[in-house]
């Protein structure tokens, strides 16, 4: 039953939770064109781990961060070789396909400059993803490609408690 002016208690629960807005399980969400998030923040999104695993129908990828900043996100997929932002090096990348992550004001280190990432380049051998590569991380700026065997749809979803971004990559195209 539907009361004038009363949220039902379950999507109050899902927009505090975090699980309201962008979020996985539509079937318009997915895209192979470039996605944004354009989250105002003044603090920098502190990147704690990088996640993967393989899915059902997809490959997701997790950024997770320490605190509860979410960073402005751009991804896309790149025609051009990746460079790294510093020395403006080819990164080099074994699979035929490119998607591009790029966070700011983002990092993946401490203050004393030590990486706060296990791997900051990753095989992942998983259906759809085959490996991940840090290409910046300096001046509050942080970027990533992810080499993929084709390039597939994909969708992000702003996720709290922890605080992370999701991006799930289909298997096969729809």
């Amino acid at each position: 039953m539907h009361i004038p002016g009363i949220i039902p208690i379950t999507s109050l629960l899902l927009g505090l939770t975090g699980c309201a807005g962008n979020e996985v399980g539509t079937e318009d969400s997915w895209s192979t064109s470039a996605q944004s998030g354009d989250i105002q923040t003044v603090e920098i999104a502190q990147i704690e781990d990088i996640r993967s695993a393989a899915h059902e129908a997809y490959d997701r990828l997790v950024i997770v961060f320490s605190n509860d900043q979410l960073p402005r996100y751009d991804i896309q997929f790149i025609e051009e070789a990746p460079r790294a932002c510093g020395s403006g090096h080819v990164v080099a990348v074994s699979a035929p396909h490119i998607l591009e992550i790029r966070l700011e004001p983002s990092r993946a280190h401490d203050d004393a400059g030590a990486s706060t990432l296990a791997h900051r380049r990753r095989d992942l051998s998983l259906p759809t993803l085959r490996e991940y590569a840090v290409t910046c991380d300096f001046e509050a700026v942080f970027a990533m490609v992810v080499g993929m065997y084709g390039a597939r749809p994909f969708r992000v979803s702003e996720m709290r408690d922890p605080t992370r971004i999701v991006i799930d990559i289909r298997h096969e195209m729809p």
